[in-house]
């Protein structure tokens, strides 16, 4: 077995996979969010609430797309 594993042939399979994150939430709802934008509380942020619950805020959408 090698002692290197050259992994450059694979590295657009890993960059696609890793550009968004999804988000799967315990209501139901579902939210694909590119990862660049997850730090950036001016799009979206996360809340702890004292309840031990998660609020998550979007902010500054001009427009929804529905796509199915």
């Amino acid at each position: 077995m090698a002692k290197q594993v050259d992994v450059t042939a694979n590295a657009p399979i890993f960059e696609k996979k890793y550009q968004k994150q999804k988000l799967k939430l315990d209501n139901g709802i579902e939210i694909t969010v590119p990862v660049e934008l997850l730090k950036n509380k001016d799009v979206i942020e996360f809340i702890n609430q004292e309840d031990g619950s998660l609020e998550v805020v979007l902010r500054n959408i001009d427009s929804i797309k529905n796509s199915f």
